[in-house]
């Protein structure tokens, strides 16, 4: 049900980047004016249009999971009256959200209030990106890990230390040949010398970080080293590349500088027009159907790419240092708490997921805390960042602000990765220089499960 609240609001928040819905309301509905005026929503409901709008939206559901974050902290059963909160009350819950929603375009907005809430939607959607970075490599160090453990239990098999290789070296060759094909493609035309720093930049530390992986100084610091992580790290080092370059909007040229153009301009030939050539560091000429086709399937993208990482990351909270509490319930409607006694299936009450009869298989409080920030993080995406004023769906993605979130995410990967090299004890709640079964202990593996398993009143996601 979350996950169905995350989609609804983010596809509110995309109509409410396209002024042409004001438009077809206007004419489509009669008294449509009125009525706004009657709500105090200015004329034709402008206040619901713009990237203001969405700071609004994005605010309520910040509000909403902060609530409910800090309601369900240290919950450890499903038997908790707090607990419930979690999985159950949909009907007031929703109410409530709704309430807030639409509070929230009645609150009066003090002076710099754009500003103010631009800089915490960019904490909180870096934060979000950092989160997935920190996850992905666990994710290459954990199957590095595990392939290793299985070749020492089966006698010292060669079958899975031949397989680490070859998919170190099928990841090898995809970053190279991206490496070089975004090169040929999108760095040859002199203009596009942003493309050329970015790619070599990038392919430079992809080199530096193999060359760091199987160094005999590292594996001193770390045993659990090796190319698999380093190969995979750096094919998805060139992918945020490609989709860095792929953001960046046409230039148009006066002379030896460039400025930044709006995409969605009629574009006529330079020799019928005054206006300076645009230019563009892409393979062809993308038509304005085309740009628009691409705004708006990388927003769809976008969207269900931060609904299916905010539910993974809830669930491998623990893989980030986030512990689960030993089961207790609460004694009374306040926060003290008391040891659970007998089995919720024998106690009867709410109905729950059968992972979940021996306590919460993933902390709720981390899992309002994950929604939190996905809020905010697609906030940002659709606000273009630090330039929100400029923002619109039609030009989703296609932008420099969008450009410089992808290119430093990239190159925070590599910092995260080269840390948990050199300092692998460092991190939350993880040893990065395992390299036995131990990795894929959990905490209560009674309680093993998937969010979203099968539920009666308690599904959520």
């Amino acid at each position: 049900m979350y996950t169905i609240l995350l989609l609804v609001v983010t596809i509110i928040a995309c109509l409410m980047q396209v002024s042409q819905v004001q438009d077809f309301l206007a004419e489509n509905i009669t008294n449509f004016n009125e009525t706004c005026v009657l709500l105090k929503m200015g004329e034709n409901c402008h206040t619901l249009i713009g990237y203001l709008a969405v700071y609004r939206v994005a605010f309520s559901m910040v509000v909403f999971h902060g609530v409910l974050m800090i309601l369900t902290l240290g919950v450890s059963t499903s038997g908790s009256w707090r607990a419930s909160l979690h999985n159950g009350y949909w009907l007031f819950k929703v109410i409530i959200l709704l309430g807030i929603c639409a509070a929230s375009f009645y609150i009066p907005t003090f002076e710099n209030y754009s500003l103010v809430w631009m800089y915490v939607g960019m904490v909180g959607g870096f934060l979000f990106i950092v989160l997935q970075l920190v996850l992905l490599v666990d994710f290459a160090h954990s199957w590095n890990s595990r392939w290793h453990g299985r070749a020492q239990s089966d006698n010292g098999s060669s079958c899975w230390i031949a397989g680490l290789y070859l998919h170190a070296c099928v990841f090898l060759i995809g970053a190279a040949m991206g490496a070089l094909l975004l090169f040929l493609y999108y760095g040859l035309s002199p203009w596009c010398k942003e493309n050329k720093i970015f790619i070599g930049v990038n392919a430079g530390l992809c080199v530096l970080i193999c060359v760091i992986s199987v160094l005999p100084s590292t594996k001193s610091c770390n045993r659990n080293t090796g190319l698999l992580q380093a190969s995979l790290i750096s094919l998805y080092v060139m992918y945020l590349t490609w989709t860095a370059v792929t953001s960046e909007p046409p230039k148009r040229a006066t002379d030896s500088v460039h400025v930044e153009v709006p995409l969605m301009e009629d574009e006529a030939p330079s020799y019928f027009s005054q206006q300076p050539q645009l230019m563009h560091c892409r393979p062809e000429y993308f038509t304005r159907n085309s740009e628009m086709t691409s705004a708006y399937v990388g927003a769809a993208i976008m969207m269900l790419m931060a609904v299916f990482t905010s539910l993974r990351t809830a669930q491998k909270s623990n893989r980030l240092g986030i512990p689960l509490n030993d089961p207790q319930t609460d004694c009374c409607c306040c926060c003290c708490v008391c040891q659970m006694s007998g089995s919720a299936m024998t106690r009867g009450g709410q109905k729950v997921i059968l992972d979940e009869r021996d306590g919460v298989i993933y902390s709720y409080s981390f899992f309002h805390f994950i929604f939190t920030v996905a809020n905010l993080y697609i906030m940002m995406q659709l606000t273009m960042w630090y330039k929100p004023q400029g923002s619109k769906l039609e030009n989703f993605g296609l932008n420099w602000p969008s450009v410089w979130v992808k290119m430093v995410s990239s190159w925070i990967c590599v910092i995260i990765y080269v840390w948990t090299l050199l300092f692998p004890k460092c991190i939350p709640g993880r040893d990065f220089s395992l390299i036995d079964a131990t990795l894929s202990r959990q905490p209560r593996s009674p309680r093993r499960g998937k969010i979203g398993g099968s539920a009666n009143d308690s599904t959520h996601v």
